[in-house]
């Protein structure tokens, strides 16, 4: 991409040049040159100049799966909680954010049964409370994404993938912390006499126990935790809390990443997203945003989406 810096830079280069194309032709010839022959000198040496900075100006070739030294467009991961929509209207209009997004990886957590393990598409197991329709609690999309061959078990609520972008490999952990209500939506993952707290701190442990086995198994890749955490890190604490809070800032800590988007705004007015992306302290963050859920007046999810990309790993 050509940027307004560099239009203007190319009209100094174009003055420039056309000095140096009459110098040149002009010492060429050993003689004084028409005004035409000293344009068309002007015009060969700003071409040439012109074809180089165009040149320069290409996306990296690694885009299109070529080899390339040039720097490498930034990855860009996002997640969004579909809230297993149930109309039509709302999952087509889903569909039509998703593609907008143009992410290279999608953390879908709650995606509904139209994301079924294939090609490009990594799921959890389904949700045992409704086995016939197959629904799984999170579901890993991209062009690239394939399984990661590690069993992770249906109470965990969370799946691993890998993928290759740019010749460079990302391990994903896709996941759902459980919120304080699964005693009664999802009773299948709460222990005898298990309090809602122990519940999530239980399976917040086993998160961070698969976390760490993956990133033993690929040292070299950058690993991402992205999903549905129910527990914001920073501002009100509405369907938190303090003690929750606090245990997931452990975890992040103890495994050395950071939620990149932890002050992004909720879907709900006045808090911070429950719905993170995280990843090493170390990694550099271009971009990143917030995409409202209501579309044309349609409330598409009672979740926001996010994404970032990551520049550099």
């Amino acid at each position: 991409m050509i940027r307004i810096a560099d239009l203007a830079e190319g009209a100094s280069e174009k003055n420039q040049c056309g000095e140096a194309g009459k110098s040149a032709t002009t010492q060429r010839l050993g003689r004084p040159l028409t005004k035409a022959a000293a344009s068309r000198g002007c015009a060969a040496a700003c071409t040439s100049s012109l074809i180089h900075r165009a040149l320069a100006a290409i996306p990296s070739m690694s885009r299109l799966g070529f080899a390339s030294s040039r720097t490498l467009h930034p990855v860009r991961i996002a997640t969004w909680n579909l809230e297993r929509a149930d109309s039509a209207r709302i999952r087509q209009a889903q569909e039509t954010v998703l593609r907008e997004l143009t992410a290279d990886i999608l953390v879908l957590t709650e995606p509904g049964p139209s994301y079924r393990p294939g090609p490009r598409v990594v799921t959890s197991p389904p949700e045992r409370s409704r086995p016939k329709k197959g629904d799984a609690w999170v579901a890993i999309v991209g062009d690239s994404v394939e399984p990661v061959g590690v069993e992770i078990p249906y109470e965990r609520l969370a799946v691993a993938a890998r993928a290759r972008i740019d010749g460079r490999s990302v391990v994903v952990y896709g996941s759902v912390l459980p919120w304080a209500f699964a005693a009664n939506n999802a009773p299948e993952l709460v222990r005898a006499r298990e309090s809602a707290f122990d519940t999530f701190l239980r399976v917040l442990r086993e998160q961070v126990a698969d976390i760490a086995e993956l990133r033993r198994r690929w040292p070299a890749d950058l690993v991402v935790w992205a999903g549905d955490f129910n527990q914001t890190l920073s501002g009100p604490n509405h369907g938190g809390s303090a003690v929750k809070r606090e245990a997931l800032r452990r975890a992040l800590d103890e495994l050395g990443l950071v939620a990149f988007n932890a002050d992004a705004p909720n879907a709900r007015p006045g808090m911070h997203t429950i719905d993170l992306i995280c990843g090493p302290r170390e990694t550099v963050i271009v971009r990143q945003a917030r995409v409202d859920p209501v579309r044309d007046g349609l409330r598409l999810s009672d979740h926001a989406a996010y994404w970032v990309e990551i520049a550099r790993f």
